[in-house]
């Protein structure tokens, strides 16, 4: 009995219980330190924004999206509802555009990275799991979420279809 419990504590490490997963939904959220007028902006544009088409704000404010790792799944889920891609199919789009002069969108390592460059970064857009979005830092809106099961921004009817 001692040798099963001894192979049971040196399998999880030192015996102590990992924290949980942080929580996620399957729904995310557009985030931007844009002017109040600007935060009713749609997919589109966010796409357009985010594919370097676009450089400035409604306002003439820089726009300045931040993404997150590749590997993030909120990424994924970002990139196939709002860019009409997947990550890795994108990664083509942004090699020809390296080449031709242009960096891809700053990439920063976690949610709370996106948040915090948002929030001090003026004309900034980003997007985070919904969970993140309920309690935003001062400064920084909502734009739009998008639901779990569709690429449908919050009552708007999908993007069109167009490749990147």
């Amino acid at each position: 009995m001692v040798p099963l419990l001894l192979v049971a504590l040196l399998s999880t490490g030192t015996g102590a219980t990992r924290p949980p997963p942080a929580a996620t939904s399957d729904s995310l959220c557009i985030i931007a330190h844009v002017p109040e007028d600007s935060l009713g902006a749609n997919v589109a544009l966010v796409r357009r924004i985010f594919m370097l088409r676009r450089r400035f704000w409604p306002d003439g404010t820089p726009a300045h999206p931040v993404n997150l790792p590749a590997a993030s799944p909120v990424r994924e889920r970002f990139s196939l509802a709002v860019l009409q891609a997947s990550v890795r199919d994108l990664s083509s789009y942004w090699d020809d555009r390296y080449f031709h002069g242009t960096r891809p969108p700053l990439s920063v390592a976690s949610e709370r990275a996106v948040l915090l460059f948002v929030a001090r970064t003026k004309g900034a857009v980003g997007y985070v799991d919904k969970l993140r979005a309920d309690s935003l830092p001062e400064g920084v809106g909502t734009m739009f979420c998008l639901p779990a099961s569709s690429g449908e921004a919050s009552g708007e009817p999908p993007p069109e279809v167009r490749s990147p």
